[in-house]
């Protein structure tokens, strides 16, 4: 598209034709409207991504943690009460982690290649995962966990 783009900007660079060159125009500002609305398609399903598998992620590992913690103190010597339930929260934390570290070279790749991929400025409107993000989200909600299961107890 973005080549449709470039030729089309080329031809209207070079046509002496007013009535032409209108048109071409007009065609030009399609285009353009067009990119930007796919682009901004693609960011809010970027973005939507993003906001899942950070909640995933956060989630998984705060489980996982919040299980260590409450065994190791109602429970001492176990690492965790449910290995069952280790294995598939490990599993779970694996996947989603992998899905943490695709969804940042998308981004970088977006980054880097944005403006030829679609020939629009995309810088800033694209978010990485960080870890530090995550860690923090954990500790609240495996406070949030941990208290309201010793609510429970």
């Amino acid at each position: 598209m973005s080549e449709l783009r470039d030729s089309l900007a080329e031809d209207y660079r070079l046509c002496k034709d007013r009535k032409r060159r209108s048109a071409l125009q007009e065609r030009l500002a399609q285009i353009k409207r067009l990119l930007f609305w796919e682009v901004s398609k693609h960011e809010r399903g970027l973005q939507t991504s993003r906001a899942r598998i950070f909640a995933l992620l956060t989630e998984v590992r705060a489980i996982l943690t919040a299980c260590e913690r409450l065994t190791a103190e109602y429970f001492p010597g176990l690492k965790i009460l449910f290995q069952s339930d280790a294995i598939v929260l490990n599993q779970l934390n694996l996947n989603a982690t992998r899905s943490v570290d695709e969804h940042n070279k998308i981004a970088d790749c977006i980054g880097a290649n944005g403006n030829k991929l679609f020939g629009i400025k995309l810088a800033g409107r694209r978010e990485k995962i960080e870890e530090n993000a995550i860690d923090q989200a954990v500790e609240k909600r495996v406070a949030s966990i941990v208290a309201f299961a010793k609510s429970e107890v």
